[in-house]
This record gives structure tokens, sequence and C-alpha cells, in this order.
């Protein structure tokens, strides 16, 4: 147990939320809250500090780590690592909650905001499909491949194999670049190329492809609309 003067430290952001409410609080002040407690010589608050601080203060980029990174700090051991971990998986829930119920995705934007809580915190590439029908309404999606920190593989007949049952009408593809760079490779546009192609084979539209990155997205329809002629 730490000393007095580390307890009633380690006290002060929880009297700071009950007083002033949680959004007045900062980062690492919540994040002492999630902590709980520091070690005799090393309040709560310095160690939130320190986290975050190795992080810049992006609560996105302290996210992508799983349980075991929050360990290697003196003070933090597993329960409170699986605590901070499962803290950040509710928020990723939390964000993807409201457009779960079929949404129309009619536009880059709508389409990055349902496909991003899935893919934006990835440490490695995957590649998504999204099924619509004729109104632009999401009927369903899944997961078509996952890849390495640089690249997916996927066969177009994968993506468009699922569209043959039920009232699809059109598709559209995301997957995401961790390095955090948009913008599309040669193998990016060669897929999408294929991937509109065998989707007129069965009578279907490739709407879009979006690349999901740390700070937006790529859109095909807007920056590159040509490919799916």
């Amino acid at each position: 147990m730490g000393s007095i003067k580390s307890q009633l430290e380690d006290s002060r952001p929880r009297e700071r939320l009950m007083t002033y409410g949680q959004q007045s609080l900062s980062n690492s002040e919540l994040l002492a809250i999630v902590l709980g407690s520091g070690t005799r010589d090393y309040n709560v608050l310095r160690l939130a500090a320190d986290i975050m601080n190795d992080c810049g203060n992006d609560l996105n980029e302290l996210s992508r780590n799983d349980y075991t990174y929050y360990m290697r700090y003196k003070g933090v051991g597993t329960a409170k690592a699986i605590t901070i971990a499962a803290v950040f998986e509710l928020a990723r829930r939390r964000r993807d909650t409201p457009n779960a119920d079929n949404p129309l995705l009619t536009n880059p934007q709508a389409v990055y905001e349902h496909i991003a809580p899935i893919l934006c915190d990835l440490n490695h590439e995957e590649m998504w499909a999204m099924y619509l029908n004729a109104a632009g309404r999401l009927t369903h999606k899944q997961k078509i491949a996952s890849g390495t920190r640089t690249a997916v593989v996927c066969d177009p007949k994968d993506i468009i194999r699922p569209a043959l049952t039920g009232n699809t009408a059109s598709v559209i593809i995301a997957h995401n670049h961790p390095s955090g760079n948009r913008m599309p490779s040669v193998q990016d546009d060669t897929l999408t190329q294929k991937v509109a192609q065998a989707a007129k084979v069965f009578d279907l539209k490739l709407n879009d492809h979006i690349i999901i990155a740390r700070d937006g997205y790529f859109s095909y329809a807007t920056s590159k609309p040509d490919i799916f002629i």
C-alpha cells in the first residue's frame, strides 16, 4: 500500500470528476481513475502521465496496444492492464453501435463512419465487403481477408460470392492502411478494377473502395471514378 500522501494524490482525479464532471478531466487524469492507484513512490497521476506522454497524448495510438503493452510500466499489473484494454474495447464498440442497424451507405463519409471503428485501430490490414440493397441500405457485411501490416491479399470471387444470394444490388469494399498513409497502391488499383469487372458479370455494381487511414480515408468513387469503367 502506498503512503498517505500517495493515496491522497491518487484520489484527486476522482474528486475532480465528482465536483466538475468527467469532461473537465485531462486524458491522463481519466486514465489515472482507470488505473486506480500507483505505487508507494510513484503516484497514479505520474504513472498515467508517463503512459500518455509515451503515446504523444494520442488515445487512438494508445488504444491499438493489447493488454501486455501496459504491463511495461511499473505499478501496472495484469489486472490493471486488462482493465485498460477493456475500457478501450468498450469505447470502440460504443462508437460502432449507432451504425449497427442497416444504415444507408450512399456516400463515402457514411461508409467511413460505419466501417472505421472496425478497421482504424488494427495493426494489420483487413479487407471487408458491405452488401447493399437497391436503396443503398446495408443488408450485411463480412470480413473477406486478413493480411500483414503492409498488405492484404484477396480473390475478387470471395467478395462477389456472398452478393449472389438475397437482395444485393451493389457492393462496397474497404480495407485499412495501418501505416496511416491513405493513398492507394498499384495493387489496390488492380484489385478495385478486378472487383468492378467481376461485379458487372453478375449484374452488380461496385459502388466504392474505401481505404481507411488513421486520420481519414481515400474514396475511389470520389478520387478515381474512371477505375470502375
